[in-house]
């Protein structure tokens, strides 16, 4: 009987040689070449560059997002702010044609609780409003104070 070997043995598959045989030490397998580990550590490189680029990328838009929004929040409390304070100089002074906006500043906000302060030219005298407006409540105003005048020097 032959079994492809001189003395008539078979090899052992997994092992190098006649003199392994029945040995349990594993098979080591040849190391990768230098251009395969550089390939590899260049393209983890780049995947990591590129993730971090997109989390960066993603957080600035959703910040400049947050900050259009809270612009125009901030500009449409001022315009109804500045509606009705010349809709209240009007009925106050009774000189329409006398009354025109001359500012109007948000001073503070609280969630959607927006505090304007807005100043009215009626006849040379700067009237001002303190309105408390809430947006939450579809832009109601909820308080009216503070209505000061003041003489404006020219």
């Amino acid at each position: 009987m032959k079994t492809g070997e001189p003395d008539g043995s078979r090899p052992d598959i997994g092992t190098t040689g006649g003199s392994d045989i029945g040995s349990t030490r594993p098979v080591t397998p040849a190391p990768m070449p230098r251009s395969t580990i550089v390939a590899l550590s260049v393209a983890t490189i780049m995947f990591v560059v590129a993730t971090v680029s997109a989390e960066l990328l993603w957080t600035a838009r959703q910040d400049l997002a947050q900050r259009a929004a809270r612009a125009a929040d901030v500009t449409h409390a001022e315009q109804v702010a500045t509606h009705y304070a010349v809709g209240a100089a009007i009925i106050r002074f009774e000189r329409a044609s006398a009354i025109s906006p001359l500012a109007a500043q948000v001073v503070s906000v609280n969630g959607g609780i927006f505090k304007v302060e807005v100043f009215v030219n009626v006849s040379s005298t700067a009237v001002t409003y303190d309105i408390t407006i809430d947006k939450d409540a579809g832009w109601r105003i909820t308080d009216v104070g503070g209505v000061n005048a003041f003489l404006l020097v020219k």
